[in-house]
């Protein structure tokens, strides 16, 4: 067998609106089939993260040292994708401190994350038959300036000293002072962010860290909602698609270059 013999398609996908009518018809018909699919009881296998195995491990070392554990969403509002999983992330994270009596604080800079944040820990502290413990105080609201509310975490932990870190959202270029200050005080840091241009300072300075759409796939992982990580397995479908068409056509052009040559 020569690449005489291969017959590829060099013009396979017409440069159409009605091709990118039927791209968007197919993938959300796979969206939608694994939205009904979950209405049935279907729920997605979601591979474990390592990082989200570490929560516990964070939250003992919070016990054993007498000190708080911090939780950061990042600096977006409710409306990004990225500070709804990290409310879902929070869930379980509160789940887990309510469970050890770990001390659990949160600085936010939007209000309406505080609000939300409040309404998943406490109904997290409830679920575990722990509500007393539960103090609405821990979760802050300080300021929307950015500038503004990175002093203010980093004031923080340095006085504070929170033996675990969680930084689980969309953070932007004050990642680096959390991540540093975070370590300098010997806490445990696990991160995870949609930003890739923040990822190599959580890398450097974090004991774990997940990179980009992990961030999805761990809150997919721990939602108790079938929908989730049915949602994650339809993108992920959608992806491999995109992929087979992109080496289908970049093998059909690289063969027609041959086949002329």
């Amino acid at each position: 067998m020569n690449a005489h013999s291969i017959v590829f398609y060099s013009n396979f996908y017409p440069e159409s609106r009605e091709m990118v009518l039927i791209i968007f018809a197919v993938f959300s018909f796979i969206v939608m089939a694994f939205f009904l699919l979950s209405k049935y009881g279907f729920r997605a296998r979601v591979r474990k993260i390592p990082a989200i195995a570490a929560i516990e491990e964070a939250l003992g070392r919070a016990v054993e040292t007498g000190r708080p554990a911090l939780y950061l969403s990042g600096m977006y509002d409710m409306n990004s994708i990225a500070t709804m999983a990290s409310i879902n992330i929070l869930s379980h994270v509160a789940e887990k401190a309510a469970l050890y009596e770990a001390d659990l604080k949160m600085a936010c800079c939007r209000s309406l994350v505080m609000n939300a944040a409040r309404e998943a820990v406490s109904a997290a502290y409830a679920q575990t038959g722990r509500a007393d413990l539960y103090e609405p105080e821990n979760i802050m609201y300080i300021t929307d300036d950015q500038w503004g509310f990175a002093c203010a975490v980093d004031s923080i932990i340095t006085r504070q000293k929170p033996a675990a870190i969680f930084m689980f959202g969309h953070f932007v270029s004050e990642s680096l002072i959390y991540a540093e200050t975070g370590h300098a005080a010997g806490a445990v840091q696990i991160a995870a962010t949609n930003d890739f241009n923040q990822i190599p300072f959580f890398v450097v300075a974090c004991d774990y860290c997940m990179i980009g759409e992990e961030l999805y796939a761990a809150a997919g992982y721990l939602s108790k909602k079938p929908a989730a990580a049915n949602h994650l397995m339809a993108i992920d479908i959608c992806k491999l698609i995109i992929i087979l068409m992109i080496i289908y056509g970049v093998a059909a052009l690289s063969f027609k270059n041959l086949r002329n040559y």
